[in-house]
């Protein structure tokens, strides 16, 4: 029996609800995923799967750009190579964002947050724990997107529209509390932080 993942899951809602204003990517060829490993070191399991369904996707609704595109390989690989010699890019997969300052990002470097997704901006400090997984992110971002507009894209009447952040994300995710009250994750954080304001590479 085939099991569905958290992506099929995730990809099969979004497509319920939006219908033709979500627009996917065809799956990421192997040589895509091969060129993306050796950029950033080896990918979760979950990023991985998130490619082979489908290569980046895209909500078309009243809401910013940055909350609502899932980047595809190749916008990765072209931000990456755009921000060489920014502070910390090493060890982490850029997958949401704002492309010139704040950006969700998988940590894939070592370490106590290896395979969680971090909000930052490489050149300020204030680094913050979103989820504690790729998979946990996409079911939160998921939950964000139908809970927040109608199948036409529009904000639901009435709402006040928050944005998609640590508390959106931390709803779903127990792990996430754990980790974010954790001394080590803390003091990983924290040395981002001390990168930025240095201008050191992080690896």
């Amino acid at each position: 029996m085939i099991q569905e993942t958290v992506v099929d899951r995730c990809v099969n809602r979004l497509s319920s609800h939006f219908g033709s204003h979500l627009y996917v990517r065809p799956p990421a060829s192997a040589a895509e995923l091969a060129e993306l490993e050796r950029a950033v070191g080896h990918l979760p399991r979950d990023l991985v799967i998130f490619f082979v369904t489908c290569n980046g996707l895209r909500i078309a609704a009243d809401g910013v750009e940055a909350e609502l595109h899932l980047w595809r390989i190749a916008e990765i690989l072209g931000l990456i190579r755009e921000c060489e010699g920014a502070p910390i890019v090493s060890g982490f997969v850029p997958i949401r964002g704002d492309r010139c300052g704040s950006r969700d990002c998988l940590v894939v470097a070592a370490g106590p947050a290896q395979g969680a997704v971090i909000r930052r901006d490489p050149w300020v400090p204030g680094a913050e724990l979103l989820s504690s997984s790729f998979g946990a992110y996409l079911d939160s971002w998921t939950n964000y997107l139908v809970g927040t507009y109608d199948p036409d894209g529009h904000n639901y009447p009435d709402d006040i529209v928050a944005p998609f952040d640590a508390v959106v994300t931390g709803r779903n995710d127990p792990k996430v509390h754990a980790m974010r009250h954790g001394d080590a994750v803390q003091t990983w954080l924290r040395s981002l932080d001390s990168a930025v304001i240095s201008g050191a590479d992080f690896e």
